[in-house]
């Protein structure tokens, strides 16, 4: 029951972008037979200021949509409302797009969809004050002009004005449920993990996403970045902070004394080879180990290092599916939050803009903050006992 489209007129590929400084930045493109599609292009360069993974994750989601528009000899200025109506049920069903048939069942989840018909309408929206600045300033066409954005602007609001999970009624639609995600690690579990990587850059990655760090940030770190010494280093980019603000990037130190070991002796052994056989001083601290021609010696992307999460976890015994990169970030925040830490002094670790963020990361069942609060709730009320 496939969703595969049988055609790839439109296609996503990766761009390096230098920087008026140094280093380049990272974008996702979509082509139209190998030439850009510049209207398009130029909302994901929007959605990859802040973060490269999210205009690759939109990137996807807008490449499917207009090949599914282009399999129906439809453009994407001409799209409607009921064409994002087929498209969901073609994404959510392939060629089983027919509801009333009751064994027919998505793979897809609801989390996932949403995140697909979501991408679609902000483009739309962003687009709707896009196609305006080509309104004419002769007075002779202005009328037609007129009329034409406004047919549009109404066609537009009709993707756009209601919400995706409005958009799709789950009531009615059955999707693959979004399932378990593992949030928080124990020590024995992390140590487990870190047994089943074979290279020590791997382990390196892992234990920086148990430093708090997002993977695209532990991605981006430069070799000049990290201060052996001080057992510190910085992302040259991060979630809420666009790439032109690098300078405002927080720096990491380690908690956890097997980070720096583990780095150095990649920097050492693994990262020094690569450097030897190229003959060159790299810029990026995690590097391609495997000898093929083209990739050897670059930057590790994402979608590689998480192949290789993957397969170590699964070692272990515990289920794949139900761990992301982000597991890490949250057992780190946990951590602190077991140990008492002040609610601001995490923020700032971890990089929050604010602390709106902290409820989703803490862990309402640990029964260590439980044990704590309990003994907070405990210590107050005999101080108040004695003061009276």
């Amino acid at each position: 029951m496939g969703r595969q489209l049988t055609v790839s007129t439109y296609l996503v590929k990766e761009a390096l972008l230098p920087k008026k400084r140094n280093g380049y930045l990272q974008r996702w493109y979509i082509y139209r037979d190998f030439l850009p599609v510049d209207s398009v292009n130029q909302f994901l360069d929007r959605k990859s200021a802040n973060s490269a993974g999210t205009g690759r994750t939109y990137a996807y989601s807008l490449a499917s949509w207009l090949n599914y528009l282009h399999m129906h000899k439809t453009e994407y200025f001409d799209a409607t409302v009921a064409d994002l109506e087929t498209f969901k049920d073609y994404i959510a069903y392939g060629l089983h797009s027919n509801k009333t048939v009751l064994k027919i069942n998505s793979d897809i989840t609801f989390r996932t969809l949403v995140g697909t018909i979501t991408a679609i309408q902000e483009f739309y929206r962003w687009f709707d004050g896009y196609v305006s600045i080509y309104s004419p300033q002769t007075s002779a066409k202005k009328k037609s002009r007129v009329r034409f954005k406004a047919s549009r602007g109404f066609k537009y609001g009709m993707i756009y004005d209601k919400s995706a999970d409005e958009f799709i009624d789950i009531e009615h639609m059955r999707l693959k449920p979004s399932g378990y995600k593992k949030h928080w690690l124990t020590n024995s579990e992390i140590t487990t993990i870190l047994e089943q990587f074979n290279t020590v850059r791997d382990k390196s990655i892992f234990m920086l996403l148990c430093e708090g760090m997002r993977i695209d940030e532990v991605l981006s770190v430069k070799y000049s970045s990290y201060n052996a010494g001080e057992l510190t280093l910085k992302p040259s980019r991060s979630k809420g902070r666009p790439s032109t603000e690098e300078d405002l990037i927080r720096t990491v130190a380690f908690h956890d004394i097997r980070t720096g070991h583990f780095l150095d002796k990649y920097i050492t052994t693994e990262r020094a080879d690569v450097e030897s056989d190229l003959g060159d001083y790299l810029e990026w601290m995690f590097l391609n180990l495997k000898k093929r021609q083209n990739s050897y010696g670059k930057a590790v992307k994402y979608r590689n290092w998480w192949g290789v999460l993957k397969t170590a976890v699964e070692k272990t015994g515990i289920d794949s599916s139900e761990v992301a990169t982000h597991v890490g970030r949250r057992t780190f925040v946990q951590g602190l939050l077991e140990a008492g830490e002040n609610h601001e002094t995490i923020r700032q670790l971890v990089g929050w803009a604010s602390l709106a963020p902290l409820e989703n990361y803490r862990n309402l069942r640990s029964k260590v903050i439980i044990k704590n609060a309990a003994e907070k709730a405990r210590r107050r009320v005999n101080m108040e006992s004695r003061s009276k």
